[in-house]
């Protein structure tokens, strides 16, 4: 099981990390006047920064949810199937939903 709980952290920081990239904000554009406007960039080092924690936050959201399904089910390699990778897929999803909600 640890073998088990140690992939799911690894692939919820990956995923983490890859929704991170896609949808922070890395720039700000404000608008002075008529036509003008002055775009500043987030400094790299808060960038990074934002980016590993939801990478962190992905790995114990999944690590969490694999662990209280593995110790419900109480898992046997041999003759209890299980849900892993469905655990894995709808808190992913779910993370999905609640980052695009808090970032609009």
């Amino acid at each position: 099981m640890e073998n088990l709980l140690r992939k799911s952290a690894f692939y919820g920081f990956l995923v983490g990390i890859g929704y991170a990239i896609l949808f922070t904000k890395y720039k700000e554009t404000t608008d002075l006047l008529e036509g003008l406007s002055e775009t500043t960039y987030v400094p790299v080092m808060e960038y990074v920064i934002t980016v590993l924690q939801y990478g962190v936050g992905g790995a114990v959201v999944v690590l969490l949810g694999s662990w209280l399904i593995g110790k419900r089910t109480k898992v046997n390699q041999d003759t209890v199937k299980t849900y892993y990778l469905e655990v894995f897929l709808g808190i992913f999803v779910f993370c999905l939903i609640m980052g695009t909600l808090f970032n609009l």
